[in-house]
């Protein structure tokens, strides 16, 4: 099965209409039909960054849309996807990738997802689609 993987940046971009990406972001998320997976990081990173830039209204919309939704799937990393992830981080040390991405590709790489609905360049860099072009 074809999933699309949502990251903190294509989240977030779907709640700041200031934000550059807002139009492309909330047109593409309206059109997509595919599945969506996300991780217990990138909803903390994600009400986090809502949280400072928006405030908590926002945050807490965000997390009741997601927590109620049927069509994302949200994937709380085990021991094991967090050790994995932080040798990923360890063996990139030449890029500027957070723990947070590195947990995001070893999800993506468990999972067989090949896109993510995101505008950080770092899952291009690490050999994703990302969503929309």
């Amino acid at each position: 099965m074809r999933r699309l993987f949502a990251d903190t940046s294509g989240w977030f971009s779907l709640f700041d209409r200031a934000d550059l990406n807002f139009s492309r972001a909330v047109s593409f998320f309206k059109a997509n039909s595919l599945p969506l997976v996300t991780t217990n990081y990138i909803f903390a990173e994600t009400v986090t960054l809502l949280t400072y830039r928006l405030g908590h209204r926002y945050a807490q919309e965000f997390g009741d849309k997601l927590l109620s939704s049927n069509s994302v799937f949200l994937y709380r990393t085990g021991a094991d996807d967090e050790f994995r992830a932080w040798e990923y981080f360890k063996k990139y040390s030449d890029k500027d990738y957070s723990y947070a991405d590195c947990v995001s590709f070893i999800v993506m790489k468990k999972f067989m997802i090949k896109e993510a609905f995101t505008f950080d360049r770092h899952f291009s860099q690490a050999g994703f689609r990302t969503v929309p072009d």
